[in-house]
């Protein structure tokens, strides 16, 4: 198996250079946080297991994007898109697990309010506005994306309804029954 992200920054004419070097380690850390999301699919399930291993270590990558892009700003665009397009399908990958697992990202409904408010936090530290999605070189599509996923969880907070009763057992960790 391949272990590099696809369309890989691997096969782009890259320097040794300090950028270089911190970009392979960011897309590195966002393939090892992907594969451990992957891998531990039931064990997230648990809203603060899921804020401590998820979104945590989403957010640090998000972080380290965000210096690098202030650091370096002579970074090469085609660079830069490779990477911000890794760290924002991390940051979808995240929205998309857990408690949250199904097969819209960002669909809140069920989750409850307090999953909600986690999520919600979570994207106002990654990405604060517009501005701040630029400077990470989000797409467009990407932004209004991620403003999408912002307001629903908006919308689920201000809601304020519990989890529903298959996301409560899933949360709880406990079997459904099958009919």
């Amino acid at each position: 198996r391949d272990d590099k992200p696809s369309g890989s920054i691997e096969e782009l004419p890259l320097e040794e250079t300090p950028c270089a070097k911190e970009i392979q380690h960011l897309l590195r850390r966002i393939r090892n946080v992907s594969n451990s999301i992957s891998l531990s699919a039931t064990a997230i399930s648990n809203p603060q297991t899921w804020r401590n291993n998820v979104l945590n270590a989403v957010q640090k990558c998000v972080l380290e994007w965000r210096s690098i892009v202030i650091y370096y700003p002579e970074i090469i665009p085609t660079i830069a898109k490779e990477a911000a397009l890794q760290t924002y399908m991390l940051i979808q990958q995240a929205i998309q697990s857990g408690p949250l697992t199904g097969s819209n990202p960002g669909y809140f409904k069920r989750c409850g309010a307090d999953v909600a408010k986690q999520a919600l936090g979570f994207l106002q530290l990654c990405v604060e506005d517009d501005k701040d999605a630029t400077l990470l070189f989000f797409s467009e599509k990407q932004v209004q994306t991620i403003q999408k996923w912002k307001q629903n969880a908006a919308k689920a907070v201000e809601n304020n309804q519990p989890p529903s009763k298959s996301q409560l057992k899933k949360q709880q960790g406990k079997k459904q029954k099958k009919k």
